[in-house]
């Protein structure tokens, strides 16, 4: 199985990989929040991510949270390369009125 059918069905995976590239860093409720999908549909895309080497996942103590730990996820080198691009694509077709190279 190809990296890509691994994806195939998974809602929310460009969007978990753009947000991560913009905030750097991000727990599983930010991710929802800034991504516009569940934390269902979180849950079930960050394995798939793992899987692929797109993303990392560090337990840390956030200064804020009483000393508690929480899981916060980081785009590695590959994901961020990944990103970049995926970001570059989104942004070509979101483009509007572009003559093309044929002039229609």
């Amino acid at each position: 199985m190809s990296s890509i059918d691994e994806l195939d069905g998974q809602r929310g995976f460009p969007s978990v990989l753009i947000v991560l590239l913009e905030r750097k860093k991000a727990s599983i409720s930010e991710l929802s929040t800034y991504s516009g999908i569940s934390q269902t549909a979180a849950y079930n895309i960050l394995p798939v991510l793992k899987d692929l080497n797109l993303i990392e996942e560090v337990r840390e103590t956030e200064e804020d949270s009483r000393g508690q730990e929480r899981k916060n996820y980081y785009l590695t080198e590959k994901g961020k390369r990944v990103s970049k691009k995926l970001k570059e694509a989104i942004e070509i077709m979101e483009e509007k009125n572009e003559v093309s190279d044929n002039g229609v």
